[in-house]
């Protein structure tokens, strides 16, 4: 009576044990990491345990490290759809608003000098302006040439404080010639400016470029977020069984 007890209890085992096993062995992912096109068999994954199992933790290693730098690469493209704002231009910085303000309440006409690049200057010439002029672009245009001297009396007397520099100037002195190109280098060079200050068009080439981007990096994160999650799912199944069912067990039940 005993004999046949164990004799039961280990044919239950090895019913219990070949399901497990069956159902490992079926599934794709693991028949993918060893580059066959069938399902692998019981006794295939009895035999390749261990390699599946180091294969599926280089998986999630290479898995996770794409991941993550696509998440980097999201946050960074999110920072700069931010920079660009919602469309049309940025407002220039609130000492240049001020400043405006404050002169056109004397009535002297002026711009912020991001805006007066937008609205008068030829997209082309942008960067050649940019590059000659930066103090003038980022500080205040003044569009009546003859309201210059009286700008400086106005600004002298006002005491706004702006807490960055604001250069002042004319339209003719942002205008001013540039120097040719492959002349002495100065040293002082611009870090790229955001489009959305002074080239509407642009800006939203680069949203569209941006958020079309991250469209296709999000379904690319769902993808690998799925993968991770489905890896080590599939790793835990196999340690589990690893470890209850050790290389050879079934050959000797």
């Amino acid at each position: 009576a005993r004999a046949a007890d164990a004799a039961q209890a280990a044919e239950a085992a090895l019913t219990a044990e070949r399901a497990t096993a069956g159902s490992l062995a079926a599934e794709p992912r693991l028949a993918e990491l060893l580059g066959v096109a069938d399902a692998l068999t019981v006794a295939e994954l009895d035999g390749n345990a261990e390699s599946l199992a180091q294969l599926l933790d280089e998986a999630l290693e290479s898995t996770e490290r794409r991941l993550f730098a696509l998440r980097t690469e999201a946050a960074d493209d999110a920072r700069i759809l931010a920079a660009l704002g919602d469309g049309g231009l940025l407002p220039p910085g609130p000492d240049v608003l001020a400043t405006v303000e404050y002169l056109g309440e004397h009535g002297i006409p002026a711009l912020p000098g991001w805006r007066y690049l937008a609205q008068a200057v030829d997209p082309a010439d942008h960067a050649a302006v940019l590059a000659a002029r930066p103090e003038l672009v980022d500080g205040v245009v003044i569009t009546d040439q003859h309201s210059h001297a009286r700008a400086r009396e106005v600004l002298a007397e006002a005491a706004l404080l702006p807490r960055s520099a604001v250069a002042v100037g004319t339209a003719a002195a942002l205008l001013a010639p540039t120097p040719p190109p492959g002349g002495p280098d100065s040293g002082i060079f611009l870090v790229p400016p955001n489009p959305a200050m002074h080239d509407e068009r642009a800006a939203d080439d680069e949203r569209q470029a941006l958020r079309a981007r991250a469209g296709e990096r999000d379904a690319d994160i769902r993808t690998l977020a799925a993968r991770v999650t489905r890896d080590r799912s599939l790793a835990a199944r196999l340690a589990s069984w690893r470890a209850g069912c050790p290389a050879g067990r079934l050959g000797e039940l």
